[in-house]
């Protein structure tokens, strides 16, 4: 897995952007000041999104998205930040909007 979910959760922090887009087959897009920004990377790659959503997801949003096919939960990032992290389910792969919740 070439992406770490606090890697990018850092970044959106630093360069205080609003959100940042994971879809799989391609790269993640940063949002800054409602502009959409492709980082440069590898694109995703099938089942990356919902194994990155795992290592932030508590179990109980896992089933929901399970079971409906959308979630939103909030996730407190090292003491200095607080996202929003939705997911959801379309064409079969898992899409992830992270947001900061400041």
């Amino acid at each position: 897995m070439p992406y770490d979910l606090s890697d990018l959760m850092q970044l959106v922090f630093a360069e205080r952007a609003e959100a940042v887009h994971l879809h799989e087959q391609e790269s993640p897009v940063l949002e800054l000041k409602r502009v959409l920004h492709r980082i440069e990377g590898p694109r995703l790659v099938a089942g990356e999104t919902e194994d990155l959503l795992r290592t932030v997801a508590p179990p109980e949003e896992l089933s929901e998205l399970r079971a409906n096919g959308i979630t939103s939960f909030y996730f407190h990032f090292r003491g200095v930040a607080v996202f929003q992290v939705m997911a959801f389910r379309e064409d079969g792969h898992v899409r992830l909007e992270i947001r900061s919740f400041r």
